[in-house]
Formats: C-alpha cells, structure tokens, sequence
C-alpha cells in the first residue's frame, strides 16, 4: 500500500501537472449517470390543453419548491397548488378545501419547512390565509378572531418580514383588523415561533380606537430575533395620543424611547419613532419632547438592549423648540451618526455619539461662506462616517458637497473644477458608501461652465488620499455639453462593477451601455460582449449581467445586433477575472439570418453557469430551448447529454431551463414532453448516491495494493481505461480531499457518508 511520502509525491505532481490543487479549489466536472425524472403534480386537473408548472431549487439539500397550475384548457384558470419534491416524492402544500383558490411556496428554511400564501376563490378577490409546512402538515398562521374575519368570511394577512432563514421557525407577519364584510380598519403584526403566534406590539386600552382599529408600524427585524415597531396611542375619549416604540426581544415586548418627565404633554400625548437597528439588538429612535400641547423639541435616544438613553448634541440651540436630533445610523458596535438642526442657527449639523460621548463633525467653510447643512449618509464597522454637505442659502450657486470624517477630522471630497461646476457656481456631490475597508464611494453631477442645467452623473472612490472617477470616458460616452452618466451596480470578489452609459451626442439620448469592472487598479476592465455583431452603426448595443461572485466572476447576456440596429437574439457571457475576458457562448445560429439565442441565469459557487440556448436543427427553424453549464476550464455541459439512457426515459423530448442547487447534488428545471411539443414538464436529474467499490483498477480483486495504486495513478492525471472515475464519493466534485477521505475509509472497512 503506497506510504505517505508517495502520497504527498502524488499531490505535488498534481499541482505541477496543472490539475485544480486538492484543497485550494476542486475541479467540479460534470459526467455521465444522472438519472431522470419528471416530478410535481401531473394529474388530469393539471394538464389541460397544455400544462404548466414552475420550479426551483431551494437552499436546503435535496428539496425542491413548486407550483403546478390546474388548468381545464387554455384560457380557463382554475388556480394553483404548492408542492415540494423530496426524497423522491412530490408532496402538495399549502391549503386546500373550499374557499381555497391557489397556494404558492414562498420560502424554505434551514430545517426544510415551507412558508407561503394561499388565497380564497374567485368572489373574495385580495382575500387569503399564510400558512407553514413542517415537514409534515400545512398549518395556518397568523391571527384569528372575529376581528380578523369579515362578516363573509374575508380574511388577509401578509408575511411583511421574516426571519425565516435566519432564526428557523421564526417568521414575522400581520393580520388585518375587518369590520363589516371587508373593510380593513388597522394590521396587527405578529411572530410565529415555531409553535404559536406571539401578538407584537401593545393592545389593550391605550391602543384601540373606537372602531377597534388599531395601527401598528414594523420597523425592523434583526437576524438575532429582535422585532421593532411602534403602536399608535388613543386617549379614553378616542382621541390619538401619538404613539409608542416597542421592541420584542425573544421573550416579551418592550416599551423602548424617552417617556419621562417632558417626553409626555399634560394630555398624555407622546410621539416615539424607530429610525434604526443593528443586527445584535440595539436600536435608536426618536421621543419628542413638551414644552406645551403645540411647542416642541424632538430628542435623539439609544436602547441597549435593557434600557433607554438621550444621545446626540445637548445645550444652547439644540434643547429648545423645534429643534431636531435624529439618529440616522447606527453600526454593531453601537456608534451612531445623525443630523442635528439649531432654529437659532438656522442650520443642521452632523454628529457621532461614541463611547457616550456625543461629537459635531464640522465641514470647514468654503468662499467664505459655511455650510448650512450637514448630514451623514454612510458608516463603517469602523467608524468612519461619510455624506453631504449643503450651503442651502437660496442662492443659485447652492453647493453641496461630499464628507468624510475618518475618526478624527472631516475631509471634503468628490468631483470638483471644470465639468463639475456650473455656469453660476453650482455644484452637487454626495458620498454613499463607505466599505469595511475604508473606500468611500460617491457621486457628483456633471455641469457645464456656459450652460445651466444638469449633465449627467459621475462616480468615484475616495482611498483616503485621493478622488478617483471610476469607468470608462471614451467619446461614445461623452454627449453634447459634456453630458455623460454612469452608475455602480455590484461589487465582485475583485472590485466594483459599474455600468457607463453610450450618448447619441445630438440629443443626448441613452442608446446601450459598457459595463466594466474596476478592481482598484483605476482600469475599467470590460465585461460584456461589444464590437462586430453586438454594436449598431450608431453605436447602440445593450447588455445586463445575470450574477458575479466573491472570486470576480461574472455572467451576463449581451444583445446580438445587425449594424441597422436589428436585433438578432442575444449571447451569454462568461467573465473570467484570470484572463480579463468575456468569454462568449454561441452554441447554435441560425443560417438564415443569423440570429441565436443564449441566456444565463445561474453562477454557482464554484465557478459553473447555468443557462439555455436555442437549438437549430440544421441552422432553421424557431429553434428548441436545451439546457446547459459551462465553466471555462471545462467548456460546454449540454444537460442532455449527462443523463443514462436518454432523457426519453423520463418522459422528455428536450430539456430547457434549468437550475443547479448549490451541493451539486441535483438539477431542477422544464423541458418539453415527448409527443406533446406544445406542453411542458418539471425534470429533475439526480447522481446515485453512495460510493463506488474498492475494486477501482476492475480487475475483480479486491481489496488489494493496485487499486490504491491506480487511484493515485488517475489522481495524478495519468490515463486508465478500465479504470473507475476519481469521483469515488459520486458528488460531481473531483478531484478532492474528500474523495481520498472516503476511498481510505471504505478501505479500512468503515461506511461511505
């Protein structure tokens, strides 16, 4: 049996021969012996004349959410049914009985439990019941009562937020208040906990109108459990007396804000308000403060998850009427930034409360004159707090400017100077992202030296030194007086992607767009397909991106074009960080006019796009949907191809969109049926589980040296015809540790996992 130096020999022959490094990044290929078959509900209330269903792979292994309509012909919708397809079963969800009209799967989280609506029939339009699958059963949620029911029985609720994934068995929802047959007079939220309705926020006398209404506000709901919200307030008489925040903090609801001596008027008016969260528990808000029925301050406050304090600027100008503290933002580690307004100043400030200690962020003046307002827009783990500043003087030259304060001064940063100035002196940037790694993010509008008005929008990066204006600037970007806009759209694990868009210069017009990838390098590296066949003569061409990931990865479709500006179909795309090339996925043209069709719609975590192209047979025709994967390093996966004997044996003529679930472990999408091309079906191709046998080299002895041998022999890249794949576990990820793990385990005569 090969010792551990050989085995570490074979590793490092791996490496050096170009193979993907076990333990750095498997190469995950696809190959031959998945199996078929149709699932959802396919009885004769679902066919039709034609058939239709919908599917999707969830985030829990091995389980798939559906719908499937019920459909007597063509034109006559009798509603839809929920499904979930696991273990290879596909189980209905959802309500039934009469009433019912149509369920819909919303949701699964981590224990494999379903969250979804199901709405009445036909006569209660807007009516419907939410309800939970436990694996087992469907259960209604939510409120109940004759409060919640019309006269006809109309019910509604609605699952506003949730923290499904987050907090398993937790889902947040409300319920609206009916009187008479089906007007709604107020929603009262509540939380199901897994297994029974916690009612939120406060009830009761104080809080009920003379109509039983009732209005109660979400907030927030954090990924720790917490829910927030506000209650209106009604005196005896019926009158509204504000209203009050509350917080639910896993156990009960909590009266949160500043209700003591000045924060509730002599007629027991109070106003709280919730303005933002973290996601460990602490929350800020806003109390007004009385010094009459009609003249107030509003004072700034910080729950900590047990009690309430005053936060933000104190004294002269900020603890007498009208005044104005608000907490804008606030991070995990309990640092708020907020605006401040002085009726005596006549401005507005912005401020940090940090460490108790409540510090005003200055932006010098600039011409002799101050800025007027001041407000934060971003915040860092950090610390660090960016945003704008205005001089709001009525004057036409009404600057605004970008901040930044880095914990200990305030930098004014952005675009400035020609193209960014007006004819009267006007000028506009904004900051409005500050990542955790201290780049800041921001805006300016692009102005004309003669003429008033606005041209347009700029980006850029702030590095802590320097302003950078991000994307391209090429003349097809630049129209009449300047104008040009660009825009951020997501970050990739190598930069920012952005999108700059093409001018037709004569009128200014927007006709397509370059998206580009800006990987702090200040190149905007393209990404997308452009030139020949994807450009206009007048320089018109259209992409959008489908998805990118953390390693810089990116996939799209591009508009295929004819110089006329003839749209002959669309091309997927591949965007490789390593190579800086967008990869294109032409799979079939038809002759006639050359149009074709390719669309991704899935990027997985390692590296593989999921997509469908049209097949023409023989370069004609209208061309049939098939279903495909590709990843650079290994090409083109047509779905088709992978499953044992044929997708006839499921029932299937072709396979056309399809999904991958993130194990690996399956693939869910619709294809057409054999001898029914106008209908459609759900098809799932699953990997047989379990290991393969010992006897890898198949020469029917085993358990023996040579086999070892082998299986490091085609580990290393060498060639064995008779041999097993190095796939031993069977889940389409190799080579990898794994495999080598459970080769050795069966060896040593322990079970596959």
């Amino acid at each position: 049996m090969p010792r551990i130096s050989a085995i570490r020999t074979t590793l490092s022959i791996l490496v050096a021969a170009g193979h993907c490094a076990i333990g750095i990044e498997a190469c995950a290929q696809f190959s031959v012996g998945y199996n078929i078959e149709r699932i959802g509900l396919t009885g004769p209330e679902y066919v039709g004349s034609d058939g239709y269903s919908l599917a999707w792979a969830s985030e829990v292994d091995g389980l798939i959410l559906g719908l499937s309509y019920r459909l007597t012909d063509a034109s006559n919708f009798e509603g839809g049914d929920a499904w979930v397809w696991k273990g290879g079963q596909t189980i209905p969800i959802g309500l039934r009985g009469p009433g019912y009209l149509n369920s819909d799967a919303l949701r699964v989280n981590t224990l494999g439990q379903v969250v979804g609506y199901t709405t009445f029939d036909n006569t209660m339009p807007y009516a419907n019941d939410v309800w939970i699958w436990n694996g087992q059963d469907s259960v209604r949620i939510g409120l109940s009562g004759p409060q919640y029911t019309g006269t006809n029985g109309y019910r509604r609720s609605e699952l506003d937020f949730e923290l499904f994934v987050a907090a398993p068995r937790m889902i947040v929802g409300s319920t609206a208040r009916i009187i008479r047959e089906s007007t709604e007079t107020g929603r009262d939220y509540w939380l199901w906990d897994g297994t029974q309705t916690v009612f939120l926020g406060f009830n009761g006398p104080g809080y009920e109108g003379s109509d039983w209404s009732r209005r109660t506000e979400l907030a927030f709901v954090s990924s720790n459990g917490f829910v927030g919200g506000t209650s209106r307030r009604y005196s005896i008489e019926q009158f509204q007396r504000g209203q009050d925040a509350w917080v639910w903090d896993g156990q009960s609801v909590q009266l949160i804000g500043l209700i003591g001596p000045g924060h509730e008027s002599a007629n027991r008016n109070r106003f709280s308000y919730v303005t933002g969260n973290s996601q460990s528990g602490s929350v800020v808000g806003t109390s007004a403060f009385f010094f009459s029925e009609i003249e107030t301050r509003t004072d700034a406050w910080f729950w900590n998850g047990s009690t309430t304090q005053r936060v933000g600027p104190t004294g002269a100008g900020f603890d007498q009427p009208r005044a104005i503290i608000t907490p804008r933002l606030l991070n995990e580690r309990g640092q708020i930034a907020g605006t401040a307004f002085d009726p005596t100043a006549g401005a507005t400030i912005a401020w940090v409360w940090k460490d108790g200690v409540t510090i005003p962020l200055t932006v010098a003046a600039q011409d002799g004159r101050p800025f007027l307002y001041a407000e934060p827009l971003a915040q860092n783990e950090d610390g660090v707090v960016a945003g704008i500043a205005s001089r709001r003087s009525g004057l036409p030259d009404n600057q605004s400017v970008a901040w930044v304060w880095d914990g200990t001064q305030t930098h004014v940063v952005g675009l400035t100077g020609p193209g960014y100035t007006s004819v009267s002196g006007f000028s506009y940037s904004a900051a409005h992202l500050v990542r955790e790694d201290g780049l800041v993010f921001g805006s300016s509008k692009v102005l004309s030296s003669r003429l008033q008005g606005d041209f347009g929008e700029d980006f850029w990066v702030w590095d802590g030194i320097t302003t950078r204006r991000l994307g391209p600037l090429e003349p097809i970007h630049v129209g009449f007086e300047g104008y040009r806009r660009t825009a951020l759209s997501r970050w990739s694990g190598r930069g920012i992607i952005g999108i700059t868009y093409r001018i037709f210069p004569q009128t200014d017009s927007e006709i397509g767009d370059d998206w580009w990838v800006d990987e702090g390098d200040g190149i905007p590296h393209p990404v997308g397909l452009r030139g020949p066949g994807y450009t206009a003569s007048d320089g018109a061409q259209s992409t959008y991106l489908a998805d990118s990931d953390r390693v810089g990865r990116i996939i799209g479709n591009s508009k295929r074009l004819f110089l006329d500006g003839t749209d002959l179909g669309e091309t997927a795309f591949y965007y490789d960080p390593s190579t800086r090339i967008s990869i294109p996925i032409e799979l079939s043209v038809r002759t006639a006019d050359g149009f074709a069709f390719s669309r991704f719609q899935q990027l997985t975590t390692d590296g593989y796009a999921i997509g469908t192209y049209k097949f023409f047979a023989n370069g004609e025709g209208e061309g049939v949907a098939r279903a495909f994967a590709f990843r650079p390093d290994v090409g083109v996966v047509h779905l088709e191809e992978l499953v044992t004997g044929g997708i006839a044996a499921g029932g299937f003529a072709t396979l056309g969109n399809a999904q991958l679930s993130e194990s690996r472990s399956l693939f869910v999408g619709n294809g057409t049926l054999n001898g029914q091309p106008a209908s459609q079906g759900i098809f799932v191709l699953t990997r047989p589980q379990g290991c393969d046998d010992l006897d890898f080299n198949r020469n029917g002895i085993t358990p023996e040296d040579a086999d070892v041998t082998a299986f490091f022999d085609v580990l290393a890249g060498e060639t064995c015809t008779t041999c097993n794949d190095i796939d031993f576990n069977n889940n389409d990820v190799f080579p990898e540790d794994q495999d080598v793990i459970d080769f050795f385990r069966v060896l040593a005569g322990g079970s596959c996992f």
